[in-house]
């Protein structure tokens, strides 16, 4: 049913209406609306898409087994070079590392947190060194 509607550019990314879901579509216009997260997002006979989970279906007909990861962050880059289907927490991994730079360390108020990998707090700590050290520490003896 999407294929009806709209077209995919694995070079660019875009999807472009090939029809006109509601009037105020153009046939040969970018489908290229955001939501609040910068993900590209479409309406077919109003339901809403994921514009990432479109273009992985019209590239290879059927939909992802799992979420599509944006490989270079850009949630709005829907190159099919840029897309892959992963777990949550492989996607996970690929997120923003925020203020340490590392997986698993945040910063809460003053102190730095090691987190464990399914949830919950390992150690808080009031240096970005000790969080790292005692990271490495708690990582190896649980690998």
């Amino acid at each position: 049913m999407l294929e009806d509607y709209l077209t995919y550019n694995e070079d660019t990314g875009h999807l472009t209406w090939i029809n006109r879901p509601a009037l105020c579509i153009k046939v040969g216009t970018q489908a290229k609306s955001l939501d609040t997260k910068g993900y590209v997002t479409v309406c077919v006979k109003g339901k809403q898409y994921k514009g990432h989970r479109v273009a992985w279906y019209l590239y290879y007909g059927s939909w992802p087994t799992g979420v599509i990861d944006h490989i270079n962050r850009d949630k709005s880059d829907n190159r099919i070079e840029n897309l892959r289907d992963v777990t949550p927490s492989v996607n996970n991994l690929n997120r923003d590392l925020g203020a340490s730079g590392e997986h698993y360390i945040t910063k809460y108020n003053d102190q730095w947190r090691v987190r464990k990998p399914r949830g919950g707090v390992f150690c808080t700590v009031d240096t970005l060194n000790e969080a790292k050290v005692l990271k490495r520490a708690f990582y190896k003896e649980k690998i």
